[in-house]
């Protein structure tokens, strides 16, 4: 196993804290980075917060269907104008005081209650959606990485490997050239190999840091310092997730509801335009003095129904209900729209995936003939049976059938990772896939 320092300008600075991940490196699962991301990933709670907004939207959609309550008073000076027939007090300046509560029951307002709180219901889901799509691509981001990381370990200690086997190759040339079996040039040709292996390891080695600086970034591990992955990458047959029945897809379902909450806004814009039916309740006290407020002789009341209807808007019900209308057919043409890139994107990733498989078998091959062959070739240049530059195109083409071979077990997993997502099929079904290979 390899451990893998994640710096982050000395963690405190950007983190504010500077302590060890559980205090020891750990050995982490893909099954346990998918889970720590989806834990404390800043998205996923993004996500997670709108979903609670959208539940305090409905609660909110239904308050004009409850009794609307109001609490009224008032204290005045007033003074009659002394032309009137009957002025109060003679024309002379007086006090008024008036305290009354009014309670409005909404009886029917157009359907805009409904329309309300069904879209407010339907934004719930979109955003339950929304955060379903983000789950996703999460989940997507770790494996690729998590993997990338499993493939820049393995092209690591290839090269190291060659950069060992080069080493007992120049030990053997220099050896063979003291006795005259070898030439200078073959040592030379060793050194030359030797001097440019070192700068592909560094790279390699910087590569796979990057790769662990995401990893963390993307489990939201700020105080990380380090943790150790599974050395390995293994070969994977994504056979059984080709028999698997295809699941329901977020962003068809999210589309459709979209263009139901079109309905429903519309609904609730038009209804203004609609006739509003109110019961109207009043009660209060009315008094030129104080403490008359609280003699019951002050007591006014009524009852009754308010009804209103907008006889003319000057033509905005129509111009509104027209745009509204458009905004709908936007939205069904953005639902067939979704549906068409979704059945696209199933068939590129089943062909991907296919392809994948056919070209991991055929890697696979290839690195076997080409590990017989390196071992040949050292056993015949230790004997000097054969040059060097022979032994050198058998070990170049052998380190790049190691590096295709890995490269296809990697591409293979992203394929059947792509796969899932646009079929419907739970990663976790995957994951679960992955493990048992590992």
């Amino acid at each position: 196993m390899r451990s893998y320092l994640i710096v982050f300008l000395a963690g405190a600075v950007l983190f504010g804290s500077s302590t060890l991940w559980a205090g020891v490196p750990k050995v982490m699962s893909l099954r346990v980075a998918v889970e720590r991301a989806l834990a404390k990933n800043p998205l996923i709670l993004d996500a997670g917060e709108k979903i609670h907004a959208s539940e305090a939207s409905m609660g909110l959609s239904l308050a004009p269907a409850l009794p609307q309550v109001v609490l009224n008073g008032s204290a005045n000076s007033k003074k009659d104008p002394l032309n009137l027939a009957n002025p109060a007090f003679g024309g002379e300046p007086y006090n008024s005081y008036d305290v009354n509560l009014k309670v409005t029951q909404s009886i029917y307002a157009g359907g805009a209650t409904l329309s309300a709180y069904s879209d407010a219901q339907k934004e719930k889901r979109i955003r339950t959606l929304d955060r379903g799509i983000v789950e996703r691509g999460l989940v997507l981001n770790v494996i690729q990485t998590y993997h990338s990381i499993l493939l820049g370990q393995r092209k690591v200690g290839t090269l190291e490997r060659t950069r060992s086997l080069q080493q007992e190759l120049l030990a053997t040339a220099r050896k063979n050239r003291g006795i005259g079996r070898a030439q200078t040039l073959d040592v030379l040709q060793i050194q030359t190999q030797l001097a440019l292996i070192e700068p592909k390891i560094i790279q390699a080695k910087n590569l796979v840091s990057a790769n662990a600086a995401e990893l963390a970034l993307l489990l939201s591990e700020g105080d990380a310092k380090e943790f150790i992955l599974p050395e390995g990458l293994n070969e994977v047959d994504a056979l059984p997730l080709l028999q698997k029945t295809k699941g329901p897809l977020l962003e068809i379902e999210r589309a459709g509801v979209l263009r139901d909450q079109g309905l429903d806004r519309k609904g609730m814009s038009l209804a203004k335009y609609s006739p509003r039916l109110d019961a109207v309740a009043l009660w209060g006290r009315g008094a030129f003095v104080k403490t008359d407020l609280l003699d019951e002789y002050s007591t006014y009341w009524s009852v009754g129904l308010q009804f209103s209807f907008p006889v003319f808007s000057g033509l905005a019900s129509i111009y509104e209900r027209r745009s509204l209308e458009s905004q709908v057919v936007q939205l069904d043409s953005n639902e067939s729209r979704v549906l068409d890139e979704r059945t696209l994107e199933q068939i590129r990733a089943r062909q991907n995936l296919e392809a994948s498989r056919i070209i991991s078998l055929s890697s696979r091959t290839a690195y076997e003939f080409s590990e017989k062959a390196l071992m040949e070739a050292q056993a015949n240049y230790r004997l000097a049976t054969i040059e060097f530059s022979q032994f050198l195109s058998v070990q170049q083409s052998a380190l790049e059938a190691e590096v295709a071979f890995d490269q296809a077990k990697l591409d293979a997993i992203l394929a059947a990772a792509q796969y899932c997502a646009t079929t419907g099929i739970p990663l976790n079904e995957l994951i679960n896939l992955l493990e048992t290979h590992s």
